[in-house]
């Protein structure tokens, strides 16, 4: 959406699967989508072959690779590519710069780099040299809405994603012995229940009688369901504490999704008082002590004061699309 902004003709190149799932709102951002079945079985090897002819006759001269990591990645910047092509890509997790013979290999044949927060830059520069640039995917299609009916004293505190405990501390949720959250008060797990850790997080949830204070989802979550939910929430709570193992990973080396999700619905969120020295939370979250997490959600009794968040020009479109020309324009 950003390219297409930017007066730049876009032609799509996804895979098989995506066709039925994404082909409606992709369409309104696209001028071309060409469908290729990518994977690691020899059909997908021909199609890789076949993407990459077809790169050879066309006059493309800007392309850039959604997930520059990979075995496919990999595969694909083995063939010989034409010098008039400019490639970027987009690094998900820095530390495989650092890790990964594979990835370097794949930063040897690219231009330059898209990271998806600011907060990757300093580890990067530090990891490589070549050019990158920090982009945040916060603009989203107008999905269909789900009719969500929220009571108008409660306050709903929103966990997206993969229900893990190595990504988040769900422990936290589960207040001292003894006590207990206002009814008022809703935390929402917009994940998958009955997938990773999801049956164990629930039953932690039935053992303390917690249930009136959680909803949760037995199913795959509907996009029109999911964004809904986000929506409505008060807070975004990415549950990214330093006790996690993974804790640095999620300030340095890759982002929580969440982060973007709040960013992309200006919804607040609620993160760790050490997060409070990273410029993008300052702008768009309210802190607390993981010692004290009970009693700082036991005093909310109404919607959150937001005057003071979301202030930052990197949350605008323009500054985006600016960012985004960039790529190929630096």
């Amino acid at each position: 959406m950003l390219l297409k902004q930017n007066s730049y003709y876009i032609i799509l190149i996804a895979n098989e699967s995506l066709r039925k799932k994404n082909g409606q709102n992709l369409a309104s951002v696209t001028d071309e989508i060409i469908y290729y079945p990518f994977g690691s079985t020899l059909k997908g090897f021909i199609a890789l072959w076949k993407f990459y002819l077809y790169l050879l006759r066309s006059n493309i001269v800007n392309l850039h690779i959604n997930t520059a990591q990979g075995s496919t990645a990999w595969k694909f910047f083995m063939l010989p590519l034409p010098k008039r092509i400019m490639i970027s890509g987009t690094l998900h997790y820095v530390k495989k710069l650092e890790t990964s013979f594979g990835q370097r290999f794949i930063t040897n044949r690219i231009n330059s780099y898209l990271l998806l927060s600011d907060l990757l830059l300093p580890h990067y520069k530090k990891a490589s040299l070549k050019p990158a640039i920090a982009l945040y995917p916060i603009f989203y299609p107008d999905h269909p809405k789900t009719d969500l009916r929220k009571p108008e004293n409660e306050i709903w505190i929103t966990v997206p994603g993969a229900i893990s405990y190595t990504r988040r501390d769900y422990g936290i949720l589960i207040p001292p012995a003894g006590q207990k959250y206002p009814k008022h008060i809703k935390f929402i797990l917009l994940g998958n229940l009955h997938k990773g850790d999801g049956p164990a997080i629930y039953q932690n949830i039935k053992s303390h009688g917690l249930e009136q204070n959680f909803i949760c989802f037995e199913q795959f979550i509907p996009d029109s369901t999911f964004y809904s939910y986000i929506r409505q929430s008060d807070y975004i709570l990415p549950l990214v504490h330093p006790s996690l193992p993974a804790y640095e990973k999620y300030v340095t080396d890759k982002i929580s999704g969440s982060y973007n999700l709040a960013i992309a619905f200006r919804r607040p969120m609620l993160c760790p008082a050490e997060m409070a020295r990273y410029e993008d939370f300052k702008d768009t979250s309210f802190f607390y002590s993981t010692m004290h997490f009970f009693e700082f959600i036991c005093q909310m009794s109404g919607p959150p004061m937001t005057s003071d968040l979301y202030k930052l020009s990197k949350w605008k479109i323009e500054e985006q699309k600016r960012r985004i020309s960039q790529i190929y324009h630096p």
